[in-house]
């Protein structure tokens, strides 16, 4: 445990991890105190009593358990920049002394963030990207800071110098840069969700999202969700051909239907049969209707169980000359589908009919055909499919063009 009561206002703060501090601000009157030489030197400079706005939950002493491992929250510290761009950060400390970096940018975007060692050249300050771990980062940020609030136990003395700050990014993570007057210290940060905040905390409100952060990522990995949408695309063409090799084209019925009798003539198919999977059954209907009509009401009985589904279907052809243009419209053929009939017998019975004055007709065409292959099933399918793809990517383009928005170095061009 770690105490200190603040010579300036006694009040006394503790917090559960053991910290070889160098200094020490009271979270109550911010006065600092400075250990030398063992003892504790009270001094007289205070920092500003800024209205920190607390998240509840990530106050001094606040635990969590990150990373597999339990953190204190050790200090808090409010930073500036000369753009006046403000951001939280928590000092969070494990048993064995180990440090992390929780910070929070005002606006509900937080990032975790872990010193590692410094291997980079002195150029990084005028790099445009950076490898590290076989990953590239690209420079998101490049300005100069002070500390402007601070409260609790610090084991560095805190910088009473400008800071030199240089971010790079790349998707949720981040390069951290820090020069001051004495050393450059690198961090890598990764972006860290309200969910993960939630269960790492135990009793924290964390702020509600605005805008885009820094190191935000999308809301789904495009290149998995791709993968997987064309995955199911190409089960779907897989899926089609199977059916084109294992169900091949069946024709059941060509006949044709005598329109001599203009108010109907009932006529009962030859019987045939459906085996194996439910199949659609492909209908055409053509006869020379010419500026007339002639229509069908088929019946499609179930021998095996008399059950029966009807369907209809008128044929008119129509032209002219109007305005000295030519028109049409209408068809002399038609073509439909009874969908998923099962196996079993059947029998069509259809009943055909003709305009009254259309007495030169030819008999109607009634051709029934199973396992036609239905490509605009497939052609939609894909259609989707890719369309969620080509979606997906336009939405992260748009996303990361207003992500960088906000940076000096965005690699996108904006509207003035």
């Amino acid at each position: 445990m770690t105490t200190k009561q603040c010579k300036n206002c006694k009040k006394e703060t503790s917090i559960a991890t053991d910290v070889a501090w160098a200094e020490f601000v009271c979270p109550e009157c911010c006065t600092q105190h400075f250990l030398q030489n063992d003892s504790s030197n009270f001094s007289a400079k205070k920092y500003s009593e800024y209205n920190l706005d607390l998240v509840v939950g990530l106050e001094l002493g606040a635990t969590a358990r990150l990373d597999e491992d339990t953190w204190e929250v050790i200090n808090i510290t409010v930073k500036k920049t000369k753009t006046h761009f403000l951001w939280r950060e928590f000092t969070l400390c494990n048993a064995e002394g180990k440090c992390c970096y929780l910070s929070e940018a005002y606006d509900g975007h937080w990032m975790l963030a872990k010193e590692i060692l410094n291997n980079f050249e002195s150029h990084f300050e005028k790099a445009y990207y950076i490898d590290y771990d076989k990953v590239t980062y690209r420079v998101f940020n490049k300005d100069q800071f002070n500390t402007i609030h601070a409260e609790g136990f610090f084991q560095e003395k805190i910088a009473t110098t400008e800071t030199t700050a240089i971010d790079f990014v790349c998707n949720d993570k981040a390069l951290l840069f820090e020069r001051n007057e004495k050393n450059v210290t690198v961090y890598l940060g990764r972006h860290i969700g309200k969910k993960e905040l939630e269960k790492a905390f135990a009793n924290i409100d964390v702020p509600e999202k605005r805008g885009y952060g820094m190191v935000q990522p999308f809301y789904y990995d495009t290149f998995s969700a791709t993968q997987i949408l064309l995955s199911f695309a190409a089960l779907c063409v897989a899926f089609y051909i199977n059916i084109l090799m294992t169900h091949p084209i069946h024709q059941i019925i060509t006949e044709s239907y005598a329109l001599t009798d203009a108010t109907g003539k009932e006529t009962v198919s030859p019987s045939f049969q459906i085996s194996g999977v439910a199949t659609p059954l492909t209908v055409e209907l053509k006869t020379n209707v010419n500026n007339s009509w002639a229509a069908a009401e088929i019946l499609l009985v179930n021998e095996n169980t008399n059950e029966e589904r009807y369907t209809s279907q008128e044929l008119e052809y129509y032209y002219g000359v109007e305005g000295g243009e030519s028109w049409s419209e209408g068809s002399q053929s038609a073509t439909f589908n009874i969908c998923a009939v099962p196996a079993g017998n059947y029998h069509f019975v259809v009943q055909t009919f003709r305009q009254t004055e259309a007495n030169n007709l030819s008999p109607m065409l009634f051709k029934v055909v199973a396992h036609k292959p239905m490509g605009w099933n497939l052609f939609w399918a894909l259609f989707m499919l890719l369309g969620a793809v080509a979606a997906g990517y336009a939405a992260e383009h748009y996303f990361e063009r207003e992500r960088w928005f906000q940076s000096d170095f965005s690699p996108y061009t904006y509207e003035s």
